[in-house]
């Protein structure tokens, strides 16, 4: 089994990049876009890296 290992986008709490391998949920929006909420690995936050920005 391979990983993918690519990188979703940064944590909104910490700045820190969170990768697929770390994604909890995938959804669509009514919209027809993808989502997902992810942990971030460094400071354990469920996320959504792709939304939202840095602070």
């Amino acid at each position: 089994m391979t990983a993918n290992n690519s990188v979703l986008g940064s944590c909104p709490q910490c700045g820190h990049e969170i990768s697929e391998v770390w994604v909890m949920i995938e959804y669509e929006t009514t919209e027809g876009e993808a989502g997902v909420w992810a942990e971030c690995p460094n400071c354990e936050t469920i996320v959504d890296p792709i939304h939202d920005k840095p602070k």
